[in-house]
């Protein structure tokens, strides 16, 4: 399976409620990016996880880390989208 369709998979997985199956799926996927961008999107992903499954700090602290990188890479917008909601 493609590394896209892994994360159609996952995206569809957390939004039909089970956001620790999808998690496990960007883990394995974003392992095995080499793109920094998209590793920092696909962590985007695991951070939003992270929030639905209550584990606020652990998702700020990815949101943080996939705002550094995108950051490093001159991708503003990127970081502007990466902006946690992290509310307990």
């Amino acid at each position: 399976m493609s590394v896209q369709a892994l994360i159609i998979k996952a995206v569809n997985i957390r939004e039909k409620g089970d956001p620790k199956g999808a998690l496990e799926i960007f883990t394995e996927v974003v392992k095995n990016l080499d793109n920094p961008i998209s590793q920092a999107g696909v962590m985007g992903d695991m951070a939003l996880c992270h929030q639905h499954l209550g584990n606020f700090d652990t998702a700020a602290l990815i949101y943080t880390a996939a705002s550094e990188i995108l950051s490093q890479h001159g991708d503003v917008v990127g970081v502007a989208r990466m902006r946690p909601s992290c509310h307990q």
